[in-house]
């Protein structure tokens, strides 16, 4: 059996990019010190900008190889799971 967890972070006005990452990797680390280890996290739809930040979205763009694969992939990897990542301004 797999274990599927879904991390729902609300995107608050005036909250940074950075602190964001910093909630996200903070679900993360609780989950690494579970003893039942998920399969797949599942993270919202451009979690990390905001979906109606606009005004944001040029200047938080990254690649696909960017700064959420780059904090994102590591974690993965220590959790021995996938991680859907949302979606990212690209």
């Amino acid at each position: 059996m797999y274990t599927v967890k879904i991390i729902q972070i609300s995107v608050v006005d005036g909250q940074s990019r950075e602190e964001r990452f910093q909630r996200v990797e903070a679900y993360l680390d609780r989950m690494e010190q579970e003893e039942s280890k998920p399969a797949l996290i599942m993270l919202p739809e451009i979690w990390a900008t905001g979906y109606f930040n606009f005004d944001r979205y040029m200047a938080e763009s990254e690649p696909l190889l960017g700064e959420t694969y780059n904090r994102l992939a590591p974690r993965a990897e220590a959790l021995g799971c996938y991680i859907l990542a949302g979606s990212i301004v690209e």
